[in-house]
């Protein structure tokens, strides 16, 4: 029903995108901050689904999505792409 194929397209490219937002004398940092990030998350995750008692499978991939649409209204709300885009403009 679900695929994660969709979720690995997205982490695949994170670097490329990455690499063309930052410039170049922070980009090793920009990496490490984004390895660090998936780290962390990858531990983390289970733990948050063990403690909620969401078990594997489709209860998952709901979870993830009602979350990603939540995180995506509330970034476009707040703006929060414009506010970084401003900021690097600056410096």
């Amino acid at each position: 029903m679900f695929s994660g194929v969709g979720i690995v397209m997205v982490n695949a490219t994170i670097p490329f995108m990455l690499s063309i937002l930052a410039d170049k004398s922070r980009f090793p940092v920009v990496i490490s901050m984004n390895t660090l990030v998936s780290s962390i998350a990858g531990a983390v995750t289970p733990i948050i689904l063990a403690a909620l008692s969401i078990g594997a499978g489709v209860a998952q991939y709901y979870l993830g999505a009602i979350l990603s649409v939540a995180l995506a209204a509330l970034l476009l709300v707040l703006r929060i792409g414009t506010k970084i885009e401003k900021a690097s403009q600056q410096v």
